[in-house]
């Protein structure tokens, strides 16, 4: 087992969290440098978090909140300057710390979306739409729908798409334009109508059934009209 100290997040960092003095676990070896404030390091302090979970992980929810916390503010740092791959452990970490945590969920499965990584990223909007509305989060639904359409999946867009209300509409010509094009592609897929069965002519007098260009009835010798 490793020795481990607590220590206090050096700043900025201890400002992404709501308990600035919450003690995090490193390895005492690198304590001092995790430490130094003019070199901040928050994903060494999280790959920390982890080694310690893993040899204690009944020490868990002692950090679902700051650690959750810290994860969350440390994968959006790394997204939003365009690490976005080196973004998904940390969500994931975020995650493992605090299930329940809803905007995590949402920002993980738009990191995925946007890596292309289209099943996960579904299974995730698929657990956040069991946890809110369409009225409610309505941009969950249209995601959700792009990945559908993207796999061809019209029907399973259209369904999405009409579990908005016209309330819960966003701005903008996104999710007309996805319904549209989702419709379109659904009825040019649709088969051919079958064509409409030609009733055959009867004799006026007798009312048997005559085969096409007959002059007299077969049956009665009546003159067909």
């Amino acid at each position: 087992m490793s020795t481990y100290v607590f220590i206090e997040l050096p700043p900025p960092l201890n400002g992404w969290i709501d308990s600035p003095d919450t003690l995090f676990p490193v390895r005492a070896e690198q304590a001092a440098e995790l430490q130094d404030p003019t070199s901040p390091q928050p994903e060494l302090l999280l790959l920390e978090l982890e080694h310690y979970l893993e040899e204690y992980p009944g020490k868990l929810p002692r950090f679902s909140n700051a650690g959750s916390q810290f994860a969350f503010r440390t994968a959006v740092e790394l997204f939003t300057n365009g690490l976005r791959e080196e973004s998904l452990p940390f969500y994931e970490l975020a995650l493992r710390l605090n299930p329940e945590d809803f905007l995590v969920r949402l920002n993980y499965a738009i990191a995925l979306h946007s890596l292309s990584y289209r099943q996960p990223a579904l299974e995730q909007y698929a657990q956040l739409m069991a946890r809110t509305t369409p009225e409610e989060n309505p941009r969950i639904w249209i995601l959700a729908a792009q990945i559908h359409f993207y796999r061809e999946e019209f029907q399973n867009t259209v369904d999405l798409l009409q579990q908005l209300s016209r309330q819960s509409l966003p701005e903008g010509e996104e999710y007309w334009d996805l319904l549209g094009d989702a419709k379109a592609a659904l009825a040019e897929a649709a088969p051919p109508a079958a064509p409409r069965a030609v009733s055959a002519p009867v004799c006026a007098s007798c009312g048997s059934a005559l085969p096409p260009g007959m002059r007299f009835c077969g049956y009665c010798g009546a003159k067909v009209a």
